[in-house]
This record gives C-alpha cells, structure tokens and sequence, in this order.
C-alpha cells in the first residue's frame, strides 16, 4: 500500500508536467520554416508529393522528417501540438525505462525525466522542440535514437523484438544528418558491448547497420544536402579553424543563461553521488565542478576563455565518467556520453550555428543524469526527493514559458486575422511579437519566409513588420536610419547602425553579426551577453543586456553600444 502511495505521487507529477507541457503547446504557432513547409499541402496530393520531391531532392534532403511534419501543420496546427505533447510523453518514459536499474523505480525517473525537460533552456527548446521544424529536425531524431537504442538492448539481452527493430534503424539514419549518423554508430556500439551475445546473432546486426547505413545515404547521398552545404559556405574556410570558432561560439551556448548549463550541473551532481560509495575523492571533484555551470549560466564567469575551459572541464568529466563506467560493466551511461560526444563534434563543423543543435545533446545529458541516480540509490527515496525539489522550479520555468508564449499567441493570431481579412490593397502591415525568444522568430518578415506566409493566405502585395514601442534615436546630432525598438524595459538599436555611426564594416552570419572598426572586430552572437573582440578566443566585454534578433535584423541595447564604443544614442528631440 506504501508503494502504491509513491507511485502516485510519481504519476501526480507526471501528469503535472504533462498538463502543463499540453497548455504550453496551445500557444505554439508556426514560425519560420514551418510557413514554408506548410505550403507544400495547399495544392492538394499531387502538390504535396511533388513539393516533398523537390524539396528532398534541391533544398535539405530531408524528406522523411518533413513527409510528417507537413500535414501535421494544417488546421491551425492542432494535429501537430497533439502529436509534439505525446512525443515528448513517450520520449521520456522511453528515457526513463532505459535508466532504470533492473526495472525498478521507472515512475520515479518518468517523473524527474519530465521535470528537467524545461531546464534545457528556453533557446534551445524554443528552437529545437516547441515549434514544428525544430521538433521534427531535432526532437523527433533524437527520439527516435534513443528508442532504437531501446530495442536493440532489448533484443541482445531477451531477443525479444525481432526484425521490426530494422525498420526503426533505416527510419533513425533517414531523418537528419545530426543523428543519422549516430544509428549506424549505435549498432556498432551495442554489437561490441555486448559481444558475447551479439555474435551468435551478427546477421541481425549486419542488417540493423546495413538498413542504418541505406537510411543515412538517402539522406546526405542527395543533391539538396550539397546544395545546402554549399549554400551556406561549407567549404569557405578550413576544418580546424570552423571548429575552433565553432568551439568558442557553442561553448558559450552551453553555457550561457539560454543554454543546457543547469542540465549539466544536475549530471555532474549526479555523478557525484554515483562516486561518493565508492571514490570520495571523485565525489569531491564531482560535486566541485558542479559550481562551473553554475558560475557560467548566472554570469559570474562570462569571458571567452573561461566560459571555453569551464565547458572543456565539464566535457572532459562526463567523458572520464563514460570510460569509467565501462570498465565496470555499465552500458547505458558509455552509449550516451559518446552520442553526446558525437553530437557535439558534428555542431563543431556544421557550417550552420544555432542553439537548437544542443538539443540531442541535452537530452542524451539527461538520460546519463538519470541512468547515473538510479545506479546511485538501491531504494526510490532519495529519486523521490529529487522529483519533488525540481518540480517547484520546474513548474515556475514552464509557467514563464506559457506567460511569454501566450502574449506572443496574442499577437501571432492578430496578425493571422489581419492577414485573412487583407482586401489585397496596400501592404500588409505585421506586429512583430514583444519577446521573439519564446518561440522561434514567430512573425514572418520579407526576409524570413514572408513569401510563403503570403502564399499560404493568398497574399499577393509585400508584407512589412513593425514594433509596438519605437522611438527614433540619434548619435550626437546624426539621426540614426532604422527605429529603435524596445526589448525587457531597454532601447535596442541594429547592429548596422551601430557600424554606420562608427563608420565600419558590418558583416552577418546567419546569427553572428560583427562589427569590424579596422582595428578591432566585435562579434555579436545571438542571445549572447557577451561580445567577442577579435577572431576567436581573447578580450571579452560583458553586455548589460543579451543580443536579440528580430526579423533577422542584429540588435544591441543602447546601453551597451554607449558602453563599448564610447557613443552617445539618445532619443531624437523632436
């Protein structure tokens, strides 16, 4: 009866968090990429067979991710918001049965599985699980990684399963190029691990790697993957110099306020308790480097160098942590912390940077996490009592996302009626949302997949957007051209302006902007609160406030273009 009483409070917070996930997901409305691949159904089957083609064949490769996500998009979204709540229910029970030690205590990890879920920070969430491309080129993979895993476990240990597990293994290798890769690698893995077993079996592991290798070469064998490699300068500079810049702008994403810090610390503390039985030593250290993200994610640390270490120590850990278990017959924490490691090394030369790509990552943390405590504690207590610490925080994070996402819904639906009452006189008028973190970009713009919101209402006139709260602003005199915009109580000015009043160079970098004076270059990364001066690591000079992107368009406060380059931005008297 005692037992009986646990599990509930278990399923209580499950169906808390689930309730709550449910009633963030009423406010998710399409952004960016999903107005394009809305459009692949408005021309009825035939429209969307051939759109899928074309795409899978000219733009991404990726037909197999977007073959779902297109229908689920319709009528409003709401097969999509369905489907992304049971996603995220069942990758984290699957999660959850995967760490449990010998079956025992699965509610209690379902629950704390979900409880962590909000902490992998609002920016990778945001892009990678709450808006329909995200979910489907990054949540959906990953699930699909972690299930196929599952089975072949499963398999080796009861060969329960069968050949139906093929199936999954071509589907894990033929969604996107970040996790294809890690199916083939998984057999492999699961092979050699458990050799004894596996090897009076290897036919079926040869057609697991052969159905995980056909997947992967429909997928990066296209012409759409070169294209998109191309398109966005793969081949420009070299490897070594991609990934030490790539090093220095991820490990800042780890760690910053945006970033998995907190689902890092929580591993590292994890691993803490896992040596305090055995090596008090590692428990000590384990426990110390728990303070790094910490230092990190709340700003104490924030200079390029230190962020940089702080992450290497971290990583190095998990890694040691990884080979360590091994040696002592553990497979589920070895298996994650290489996918994480793979999945970090593919972000290190990916042409393309963006806080979304953490996404794998933190959720191959989170099962270590989780494996790590239940391997820690016999008995289901000291699981309890870290479910019940997290959900507090956890319910106040995922009530913060469900304020911000429905003010931004608020403003998403205007736009939509504006759009389905538009006469087709003028231009269409857009109101950009009053926090574009929460939810992607949210509001498309000429230059953010504009064209396909107008072609999906019929829209055949420009459309422009603009912000509720602008002033105009001037430096000493000069008027400075584009609005000022305001963003959590603080003016923000473009960052090209900022390079027209100092009369310097302005590049742009998919969401890296950079300032270059002649003597010094200042690099502004999205979300960041810190800017980078000079190429790669070195001086550092923290923001007041983080760089924000709207309508793909830089922004710095005013405050912290007065700060670093000795202007003086006021608002324009008139």
């Amino acid at each position: 009866m005692v037992l009986r009483k646990r599990d509930c409070m278990s399923a209580a917070v499950c169906l808390l968090m689930l309730t709550l996930i449910s009633v963030l997901h009423l406010y998710v409305r399409m952004a960016a990429d999903d107005f394009y691949y809305a459009t692949f159904c408005t021309g009825g089957l035939r429209g969307f067979l051939s759109n899928t083609v074309y795409h899978y064949r000219n733009v991404t490769g990726r037909a197999f991710v977007h073959l779902l996500l297109s229908p689920l998009l319709m009528l409003d979204m709401i097969p999509f918001r369905i489907w992304n709540v049971l996603l995220i229910g069942f990758m984290t029970y699957i999660m959850a049965v995967i760490s449990a030690d010998r079956g025992k205590g699965v509610c209690c990890l379902w629950a704390l599985a979900l409880t962590l879920f909000p902490f992998m920070g609002i920016a990778v969430l945001g892009d990678g699980a709450l808006w329909g491309a995200g979910s489907f080129n990054y949540l959906f993979p990953t699930a699909l990684i972690i299930l196929f895993f599952l089975l072949m476990m499963k398999y080796t240990e009861s060969g329960r399963g069968g050949w139906a597990v093929v199936i999954v293994a071509f589907l894990s290798a033929a969604t996107v190029e970040m996790t294809g890769i890690l199916a083939p690698i998984t057999v492999l893995y699961v092979f050699f691990a458990e050799y004894k077993t596996a090897k009076d079996r290897i036919g079926y592991f040869a057609a697991n790697f052969a159905a995980a290798c056909a997947g992967y070469a429909t997928l990066f064998g296209t012409c759409g993957v070169a294209a998109r490699l191309s398109e966005n300068g793969y081949g420009s500079i070299g490897l070594f110099t991609r990934a030490y810049r790539n090093y220095e702008l991820f490990s800042r994403m780890i760690m910053d306020e945006g970033g998995i810090f907190v689902i890092v610390a929580a591993l590292l503390a994890a691993i803490g308790f896992y040596c305090l039985k055995r090596k008090r030593i590692a428990a000590f250290a384990a426990f110390a480097l728990t303070a790094l993200p910490v230092l990190t994610g709340t700003g104490v640390i924030w200079g390029s160098v230190g962020i940089a270490i702080a992450a290497g120590v971290c990583a190095f850990s998990v890694f040691l942590f990884g080979i360590y278990t091994f040696t002592a017959g553990e497979r589920v924490i070895p298996f994650f912390t290489l996918m994480i490691f793979l999945s970090l090394g593919v972000c290190l030369i990916s042409p393309i940077v963006g806080m979304r790509m953490l996404l794998p990552a933190a959720l191959f943390l989170t099962v270590v996490c989780l494996r790590t405590l239940a391997l820690s504690f016999s008995g289901e207590s000291i699981l309890r009592i870290a479910g019940a610490a997290a959900v507090v925080p956890a319910v106040a994070v995922m009530v913060l996302f469900i304020t911000k996402y429905a003010s931004n819904a608020g403003v998403i639906d205007r736009n939509t009626l504006a759009a389905e009452k538009y006469d087709g006189s003028g231009t269409l008028y857009l109101q950009n949302v009053p926090d574009e973190r929460y939810g992607r970009s949210t509001v498309p713009s000429p230059g953010n997949f504009g064209e396909y919101f107008c072609r999906l209402y019929g829209i055949s006139a420009g459309i422009k957007n603009y912000d509720e709260e602008t002033t105009v602003m001037s430096c000493d005199g000069q008027r400075i051209l584009s609005p000022a915009i305001r963003r959590g109580g603080e003016w923000y000015v473009t960052v090209r302006d900022v390079g027209r009043l100092l009369d310097a160079e302005v590049s742009w970098d998919y969401s890296y902007a950079v300032i270059d004076t002649g003597d010094k270059r200042y690099g502004f990364h999205l979300n960041s609160r810190a800017v980078q001066k000079g190429n790669g690591y070195g001086e550092c000079e923290k923001l007041a406030c983080p760089v924000r992107m709207v309508c793909e368009t830089t922004y710095i406060s005013v405050k912290d273009a007065d700060a670093i380059f000795g202007l003086r931005i006021s608002p324009l008297e008139q």
